[in-house]
């Protein structure tokens, strides 16, 4: 949906929120990110590994690919 680069900080937390908010997120799935929790109202964040493991496993499996893509086409 969005995303936003910056530092782990309440600014960029509230950036990334701006972004989203035309999506009308019923939940937003975080790590236990200070910044999300002073950020992302209660109702709304729900924090853990058990739901941000799949995201970040499909983050490493698009890294793995870009990865071996750029290695296929510099050789």
């Amino acid at each position: 949906m969005s995303y936003t680069l910056g530092p782990r900080n309440d600014e960029t937390c509230r950036r990334l929120l701006n972004l989203l908010a035309p999506f009308l997120p019923g939940v937003i799935t975080s790590n236990e990110w200070e910044g999300y929790a002073r950020e992302v109202p209660r109702a709304i964040d729900l924090t853990g590994e058990i739901f941000t493991q799949r995201i970040e496993r499909n983050n490493l499996t698009l890294r793995a690919c870009i990865k071996h893509h750029q290695v296929l086409h510099h050789t």
